[in-house]
């Protein structure tokens, strides 16, 4: 352990414990590590009480936590602690029976003479689960389904363990009816709280209370979604229930049908869209609540994370976070998750564009990713990571130095240390260059809408994730990027001739993929915006619905663009004759290479060298439409096509950035930033996933990159990173560990670390 007495940084990076149960009854034992956060260069430090039967409900957690408190403090660290739901949530929820989460799942059945046996497997959750209902049954007609409320129906259950637990439910519902049926049946369970319950929103407040009496800095909620990501399943709860009702004006119990059958109806789409919608909500006012009552409890300002990002789309959508946009809003900085072991480069990007457009929308200071390993040796691929976050101005959340880290690295051993205590001071020192007065400059805008992942079969959930991820990757190889957008803020967009502004920062290309189902007023925007000479390029499975009502508006895109008009269900079916379609709980595909052949009317089609049908054109509009799944290349070189580079850029080895001006993107003020690839060249399209254990080879790889600027040319030589501030055609700060960097033909002398 290291036995430096020295004082935290000043900077933005922010390190983490687990508390074991050694500190626990020995809270000096947590000190060193506590200097050694301070001493790797953090400014800020999270506490997290999970993986046993204690929880911040306990009074000896709490006398700790007020231990470890003070040893922060007296090394200048922020505190923070963790009080995530999923964690003592359990423990409420066994004291709080009406207050326990439940979990909906549909199953088909053969009734006869008004008598069933049909079993339901349990899904994916933790703790006793219990038979709580049959919410509702509905019985096949001509017309859709016929809803027989819970009133008809008298079932008893019994569990079984083998092959897989469940129950067997038996019973009788009202009448003579033989016939198939669909039952929808509410499993109750105890390891997760109903968190629109108010006696959940009481008890959190209760739970501040018993901490008011230690100087917390602030707190966060780490994935407060945990619990429930089983798409075969639906959450609910008395909680739940009554917020739909609320927010909605209908009851969710007669409409359940309409969650998981009747894909393509009006019915189904507003049902969907409202239920997920609801579950947004409830995430959002339970942690909205936690963090004002914080504020009005401990009397000050306080900073408030992490990342309600969770595992990718699917188990997002499935636990009510999807809505990345309007949830980050709770938070004093923009959060995501990942980690350096993520089995493809292309998901920490996306999590790095995500973060990177949160922190534009929501108008933060500061962005966060939390980054992790799982497999040694890491130095290499932990410091690849760490240098891909300066091209989005992402800070290092590191939350595991401690003795106990969940099974990641915990940086006891070199060189692992001294790497993370590098680079940790590495990403403050890119910080102070870049302040917040630049911005990493993007001319392409990523309208992301949750509500096709909510109203669409949920395997489309999948293919969106595939095609943001990839699409992420390609973007950023090219040099191009994109900021990711809510509809809300694309709704705020200023138009201009060619261009749309949004918070100050100006577009020139706009993406809109997976929008089967948008908001209209979104959707009239965006066309609003092409309308004015904005190119923009719609991908895969068209605009056909609004998400408020369940409205056809696809007749209106098809004309604009130039096509016959066509369903989600005519996509999927093309889409079945190229792949077969995933299962609903199985790992989204590396990539995807199906299309749909679209008929074009009057629009102009670009093929591929296979003779596939790559994009339609409108004839007289800047609208674009790749019906590909996964576009990947084709859809990177359209976007290069239709913008002009702010620097033009050359590089080997390397991905690049530009830096501009918040307030005056238009100024001569830049900083430019180059990055070493780390990864085999190959690996972004390798064709089958990676496990979480199994990498690619990582080798040293030294960059080369010449910008190519109006006043002369920049070229950064050799190392890994670099970055350079240009003021006035003048160099006023370089750092980086470049073996060299020329402006207009002299070496330019690096600030030392």
């Amino acid at each position: 352990m290291s036995t430096r007495q020295t004082k935290a940084s000043d900077g933005r990076q922010i390190g983490g414990v687990f508390l074991s149960p050694n500190w626990i009854e020995k809270p000096a034992l947590a000190k060193p590590w506590v200097r050694r956060i301070a001493d790797m260069g953090y400014s800020s430090m999270i506490i997290f009480v999970r993986h046993q039967k204690r929880t911040v409900l306990d009074r000896r957690v709490h006398d700790a936590v007020k231990a470890v408190v003070k040893m922060g403090h007296a090394l200048g660290l922020k505190m923070l602690l963790d009080t995530d739901h999923c964690w003592w949530g359990p423990m409420f929820a066994e004291t709080h029976p009406d207050a326990a989460l439940w979990a909906i799942r549909s199953a088909e059945a053969s009734v006869r003479k008004g008598c069933f046996d049909f079993r339901v497997l349990f899904p994916r959750m933790p703790g006793q689960i219990l038979f709580q209902e049959i919410s509702a049954a509905f019985a096949p007609t001509r017309a859709g389904y016929r809803y027989i409320p819970s009133g008809m129906i008298a079932a008893t259950p019994m569990h079984f363990l083998s092959p897989k637990p469940g129950i067997v439910l038996k019973g009788r519902v009202k009448g003579e009816y033989s016939g198939k049926m669909v039952f929808y049946v509410a499993l109750k369970t105890f390891g997760v709280a109903d968190v629109a319950h108010p006696q959940y929103l009481k008890a959190q407040e209760q739970m501040l209370d018993t901490y008011a009496d230690i100087p917390l800095d602030g707190f966060t909620w780490d994935e407060p979604g945990k619990g429930l990501g089983d798409m075969t399943a639906f959450k609910a709860g008395a909680g739940v229930m009554s917020l739909f009702r609320k927010m909605n004006g209908y009851e969710l119990r007669p409409n359940l049908i309409y969650l998981d059958r009747l894909d393509g109806t009006s019915k189904a789409i507003k049902v969907r869209c409202d239920f997920y919608r609801s579950l947004i909500e409830m995430n959002y006012i339970a942690q909205d609540r936690h963090n004002r009552y914080a504020r009005k409890r401990f009397k000050r300002e306080m900073i408030f994370g992490t990342h309600q990002t969770w595992s990718g789309f699917p188990t997002d959508l499935t636990a009510g976070m999807i809505d990345y946009f309007k949830l980050g809003k709770v938070l004093t900085a923009a959060w995501t998750d990942g980690g350096w072991d993520a089995s493809e480069t292309k998901y920490p990007i996306h999590n790095f564009m995500l973060a990177e457009g949160l922190k534009k929308e929501l108008d933060k200071r500061d962005a966060y990713y939390n980054d992790w390993g799982l497999s040694m040796p890491a130095v290499g691929n932990m410091r690849f990571a760490n240098r891909l976050k300066m091209l989005f101005h992402v800070n290092f959340f590191n939350h595991c130095i401690c003795e106990y880290s969940e099974g990641l690295i915990n940086y006891t051993q070199e060189p692992v240390r001294s790497a993370a205590e590098r680079d940790t001071r590495n990403l403050d020192r890119f910080d102070r260059l870049v302040t917040d007065e630049f911005a990493p400059h993007t001319d392409v805008a990523y309208l992301y809408t949750w509500e096709t992942m909510a109203a669409t079969p949920k395997w489309m959930t999948r293919m969106f994730y595939t095609n943001i991820a990839n699409l992420s990757l390609h973007l950023t190889d090219k040099g191009l990027y994109a900021a990711m957008m809510s509809g809300e803020n694309l709704l705020r967009a200023k138009i201009g001739k060619g261009c749309f502004t949004i918070n100050g920062f100006t577009y020139r290309v706009l993406l809109m993929p997976y929008i089967n189902v948008i908001k209209e007023p979104v959707y009239r925007k965006a066309m609003q915006i092409c309308a004015a000479g904005v190119p923009v390029i719609v991908v895969g499975p068209p605009p056909e619905f609004s998400a408020e009502a369940g409205k056809l508006i696809r007749d209106d895109f098809a004309g604009k663009v130039g096509i016959r008009p066509f369903s989600l269900h005519d996509y999927m079916s093309a889409y079945a004759e190229h792949s077969s379609i995933p299962g609903i709980n199985e790992w989204e595909p590396s990539w995807v290479d199906a299309t749909y052949p679209a008929e074009v009317t009057t629009g102009r089609k670009a093929m591929d060298q296979e003779g596939s049908l790559m994009y339609v054109k409108s004839a007289s509009l800047p609208l674009y439409y790749m019906p590909e799944a996964d576009p990947r290349e084709d859809l990177t070189r359209l976007v290069a096509s239709l913008v002009q580079p702010r620097v033009e850029t050359f590089a080997e080895d390397a991905y690049y950035r530009i830096f501009t001006e918040r307030k005056n993107a238009g100024s001569d003020r830049l900083v430019l930033v180059s990055v070493a690839k780390g990864h085999v060249a190959s690996y972004a399209l390798a064709p089958d996933r990676f496990g979480g254990a199994l990498r690619p080879p990582v080798k040293l790889h030294e960059m080369k990159t010449l910008f190519r600027l109006a006043g002369g040319d920049l070229v950064m030589k050799g190392g890994t990173w670099g970055a350079v501030k240009l003021e006035r055609g003048k160099v006023t700060g370089a750092i980086g560990d470049c073996a060299q960097i020329v402006w207009k033909g002299r070496p330019v002398r690096m600030e030392k670390r």
